[in-house]
């Protein structure tokens, strides 16, 4: 959770504790930009807002211990998991890993290959942290607070605001940003831990369309199908064709005779369309969020299914809301002065 707020320079901010909820999130990523799905450690095997929600259905790869910590038993069975899939896919892989006492030396597997960075040297070798992990929790921080923005008026404290995030909002926001990481930026972090990386613009310049390798001529021949015979029905089909307006007699009585079977279709068209039902809302945009929340609710007791599109419409909702609030402009010191005042 955030740890600042706006306050005036000097004065001390009462109210409300530091949230000290927090989860450990490991990443995995090739110099290709290919993503593994994101591992997350929590305290609970399965918390209360999952409901229910199986943990092995969800977005990420859930763990939990006391202190929401990597742990080598926890690392273990993740590379295990692993190594099983890329068995699976008949590939075999080379992961660097940083020297963390979670992350034992004296494991044996069949398709991945274990090396690790020198001691130290992380800030340097480690891709992910010049850069990616950084790219992740901006967009994780940009989800969580357009959140909390869309519940601000509904919340009395800054400790009620804070009960609203639930673990089951971290994860989806969480499985978002990883997959909103975009694959130029991880190859720029390989590329800038000194690892060959071919980007994906060097090998899309390499494949190119057929057509660009033929001469002039021979696209020539090529898109200029038409023949004579499709030329005469083109033709035909145009002298056909009205190009100015002709009258024969009263050209009056010829008027007024159109004017009036307009009319008529007119009338006839409104009468259709008044039995049509005019279709209006006085719905408000918090009035939709209350209503997902209230149907989030509902899947995660009932109905796990509908619980992913919730979550989509949810965000949708929180974004369009914060989207019309930044367009709101903010009343000036002139115009307060110059709007008439009641007494």
């Amino acid at each position: 959770m955030p740890d600042k707020t706006f306050a005036e320079k000097g004065k001390e901010c009462k109210g409300g504790k530091l949230a000290k909820e927090r989860v450990t999130v490991m990443m995995c990523c090739s110099c290709t930009g290919e993503k593994l799905k994101p591992l997350v450690i929590g305290k609970a095997r399965k918390p209360r807002c999952f409901g229910s929600l199986d943990p092995s259905n969800l977005p990420v790869i859930w763990r939990s211990n006391k202190k929401s910590w990597m742990t080598g038993e926890t690392f273990k069975d993740w590379i295990f998991g692993v190594n099983k899939e890329m068995k699976r896919q008949s590939r075999k892989i080379l992961l660097f890993l940083d020297n963390a006492t979670s992350h034992p030396h004296d494991l044996k597997l069949s398709n991945i290959t274990l090396k690790y960075f020198p001691p130290n040297t992380t800030s340097k070798l480690q891709p992910l942290d010049l850069g990616i992990i950084r790219a992740f929790k901006a967009r994780y921080r940009k989800r969580m607070m357009g959140h909390l923005l869309s519940k601000m008026d509904t919340c009395k404290t800054a400790a009620e605001l804070t009960r609203n995030v639930s673990v089951l909002d971290a994860i989806h926001w969480i499985n978002k940003a990883c997959d909103e990481t975009k694959q130029t930026t991880i190859e720029s972090c390989f590329r800038d831990a000194g690892f060959p990386v071919e980007t994906t613009e060097s090998l899309s310049s390499e494949i190119s369309d057929d057509d660009d390798d033929l001469p002039l001529s021979i696209l020539k021949t090529k898109y200029e199908m038409a023949d004579e015979n499709n030329l005469d029905i083109i033709t035909d089909t145009e002298n056909d064709l009205e190009t100015e307006e002709t009258y024969d007699g009263d050209w009056e009585t010829t008027i007024l005779s159109e004017y009036k079977n307009d009319n008529t279709k007119n009338t006839s068209s409104d009468s259709e369309d008044s039995g049509d039902e005019i279709i209006q809302s006085d719905l408000t945009y918090n009035n939709v969020l209350d209503m997902l929340r209230e149907m989030g609710k509902f899947a995660i007791a009932k109905d796990a299914r509908y619980f992913e599109s919730i979550q989509y419409l949810t965000t949708l909702t929180e974004e369009t809301l914060i989207k019309q609030r930044l367009n709101k402009k903010q009343t000036t010191i002139d115009t307060f002065f110059t709007k008439p005042q009641e007494l």
